[in-house]
């Protein structure tokens, strides 16, 4: 008990403050983290709405778009459904404005693309938009 007490803020020792059992406070707090089985289902009704709605947007950088990706992605993992790399990849390589056209057909043809991980693809990506960038200014 005292260690999960020494591992908390002021305010989330107060939900806990008169509880003498570990197990109790510890239920308290991940409802208060995560909510109950109906917050955390809703929570993630959400999340998955906003996984499937996410679009790159015409004049939006690639970055942000990456941004909003991984929360979605890891707050659902957090709530205890990950995505896939496979579904991750896919979300990326389908949500992606015209200009990326070309690059997605030459990461998709990769012999190699099955066991990219979306990080290697989000790099290879990220290399692409900075070259569009640069062939813009010069």
């Amino acid at each position: 008990m005292h260690a999960i007490m020494c591992a908390m803020d002021e305010n989330q020792y107060k939900l806990i403050q008169n509880t003498q059992i570990a197990k109790v406070a510890w239920d308290i707090l991940q409802v208060a983290h995560e909510g109950t089985e109906v917050v955390k289902e809703s929570k993630l009704q959400v999340l998955q709405t906003q996984f499937e709605l996410l679009m790159m947007g015409e004049d939006e950088c690639f970055n942000d778009f990456e941004i909003k990706l991984m929360d979605i992605v890891n707050q659902s993992h957090q709530l205890g459904d990950p995505y896939s790399d496979r579904r991750v990849k896919q979300k990326i390589m389908r949500s992606l404005p015209d200009r990326f056209e070309s690059k997605v057909t030459v990461i998709e043809e990769n012999s190699g693309y099955i066991d990219m991980k979306p990080s290697e693809v989000i790099g290879r990506l990220l290399a692409y938009q900075l070259k569009l960038i640069i062939a813009w200014y010069v």
